[in-house]
């Protein structure tokens, strides 16, 4: 850990850890020292994770996110914060977590988090398969992407909602990238262009 030095390193010694517990328990307890002792929240964040205190990293990561220089680290601090939040709010963060992970060229990450939402709401579940598309796509996994759009399509057509339009969108990527039909690209890109008009939506 090369930010460890000075006072913090001190805190990394096995004799500061409480006699007569196991190797996970030290190593829970070092972490969350470094945790409670490090000014930056997005490196705490990731020792709270490491110390088994979800509600800190959670808290941490936010955080660090909301300073975080680069769209990247931004990602990366999302997505510890979506790894570790819990309840109603939780699927509310993977999402747009997973987005800006894929963005920022981690679609591997992407993907595990996505695996995590658990939403039964059909539109949120249309929009976490339609982010795996994405992630799938970029990983060159042509047949996942190709069953997380379908699944996207049936969840999202006829509902009038925004991912219906964000789904005929890939649609046309679909049919070049997947299907290599550039005629049939075409024919989805304009369908596409229609049904976002027709929703008010401009596409550029």
């Amino acid at each position: 850990m090369p930010f460890v030095r000075g006072d913090l390193a001190d805190l990394c010694r096995t004799d500061r850890v409480e006699p007569g517990i196991g190797l996970a328990e030290a190593q829970q307890q070092l972490h969350e020292r470094l945790a409670r002792a490090i000014p930056t929240p997005g490196e705490a964040a990731r020792h709270f994770a490491e110390a088994g205190l979800p509600r800190e990293a959670y808290a941490a990561a936010r955080r660090a996110a909301a300073t975080a220089a680069t769209p990247g680290e931004r990602a990366l601090h999302l997505g510890l914060a979506a790894a570790c939040a819990t309840g109603a709010e939780a699927d509310g963060l993977r999402l747009p977590a997973s987005s800006a992970l894929i963005e920022a060229g981690r679609s591997e990450e992407a993907l595990l988090l996505l695996a995590r939402v658990e939403s039964r709401d059909p539109l949120a579940r249309a929009g976490a398969r339609l982010l795996e598309y994405r992630a799938a796509d970029a990983l060159h996994l042509p047949e996942r992407a190709r069953a997380a759009w379908a699944d996207a399509r049936a969840l999202a057509e006829g509902t009038g909602d925004d991912v219906e339009v964000l789904v005929s969108i890939e649609s046309a990527a679909v049919a070049a990238n997947l299907d290599r039909d550039p005629a049939e690209a075409l024919r989805r890109a304009e369908a596409a262009h229609e049904l976002a008009r027709a929703r008010g939506r401009h596409l550029h």
